[in-house]
């Protein structure tokens, strides 16, 4: 699947509702890589190789989609700074769509690879990169970004929903131990 802007918030928005509305992570306790991120959402997100649902199902901290350009970075639930306040982040995750696995490729203008999802209670929350870039390493098992990241659809004045993101965010940090397809 080419790495573009209206395919990327097609599979965040279909993603999105399975995960959000069944699948919540909370800690499980692992050991794993941290992210920084900054801006209208701040704060450390602690990457795990295996987080449990809101129903207690296991969760994978990486899994690579049907197609191997496709990976999915769930966070377990922590506590962030959104608009400079305190706030509980229930589901947090990453879609990085790249042309090509084992590689670097660049954010640029309305050239994405990575888009970030975040839920606060019933609000979401959802950028997507303009700038920066994303690794991903053989076979998608693992990767990195540093990317700065605009609200979905701010671009390209697209009618994309971006919930109630409405500033930029800056995101830092790596994954790995990726789950390939089932």
């Amino acid at each position: 699947m080419p790495a573009r802007r209206a395919t990327v918030g097609v599979v965040t928005a279909v993603s999105l509702v399975g995960i959000s509305t069944v699948l919540l992570p909370t800690a499980a306790g692992a050991s794993g890589s941290t992210f920084t991120l900054t801006g209208q959402a701040a704060g450390t997100l602690k990457w795990v190789p295996q987080t449990t649902g809101k129903y207690g199902t296991p969760l994978h901290g990486c899994q690579v989609g049907q197609e191997s350009t496709q990976i999915v970075v769930n966070f377990p639930a922590t506590k962030l700074t959104v608009n400079g306040h305190p706030a509980a982040a229930t589901a947090i995750v990453a879609f990085v769509t790249v042309t090509k696995v084992g590689g670097t490729e660049q954010n640029a203008g309305t050239k994405s690879h990575f888009v970030l999802d975040l839920n606060v209670g019933s609000h979401l929350y959802a950028w997507e990169a303009t700038s920066g870039s994303v690794s991903t390493k053989a076979k998608a098992n693992g990767g990195s970004v540093d990317a700065g990241l605009l609200p979905i659809g701010q671009v390209t004045g697209t009618a994309v929903q971006s919930g109630l993101a409405t500033k930029p965010v800056h995101i830092s940090g790596s994954w790995a131990s990726c789950n390939p397809w089932p």
